[in-house]
């Protein structure tokens, strides 16, 4: 589970460039829930979350590969601290492995990280 954030939203700027709105109907319910999802995954706004799942063309979004991988980063140090305890060696061989797959991991979002910027215009 990824963790939630608690934020406080930024001031508006002056020169604010983003000035047109797109009006979305839902019962207070939905939007709650849907403010909750934008928590819980890091983001500051429903909107900044409604924008990266749509500019993710239903793909997994830059955002969240970043919080994944930084997630699998966290549990891998610790894995590695629970490794350097003393254990029998068959668990100190699986829990190398594990950070093992973590590391793969984290690099398969990385890659993908480094190719979505290069399709960027």
């Amino acid at each position: 589970m990824l963790m939630e954030k608690e934020k406080t939203p930024k001031p508006r700027s002056n020169q604010r460039r983003q000035t047109e709105s797109i009006c979305l109907r839902c019962t207070t319910e939905e939007k709650s829930s849907f403010r909750r999802s934008a928590n819980r995954f890091g983001f500051d706004s429903l909107s900044a979350w409604i924008k990266d799942l749509i500019n993710s063309n239903g793909e997994l979004s830059l955002h969240l590969r970043r919080m994944i991988s930084g997630r699998l980063g966290q549990i891998g140090a610790r894995v590695v601290i629970l490794g350097k305890k003393d254990v029998p060696s068959a668990v100190e061989d699986e829990l190398a492995a594990i950070v093992s797959d973590i590391t793969l991991l984290q690099t398969a979002l990385i890659e993908g990280d480094i190719n979505a910027r290069k399709s960027d215009p």
